[in-house]
């Protein structure tokens, strides 16, 4: 749920958060 929210913002910090998200 969080990495979808992420993935639907457009802005630098959402990408930044996507990867560490993405990344355990």
């Amino acid at each position: 749920m969080i990495i979808r929210n992420v993935a639907q913002m457009p802005t630098s910090g959402g990408i930044a958060v996507r990867a560490i998200c993405c990344v355990p």
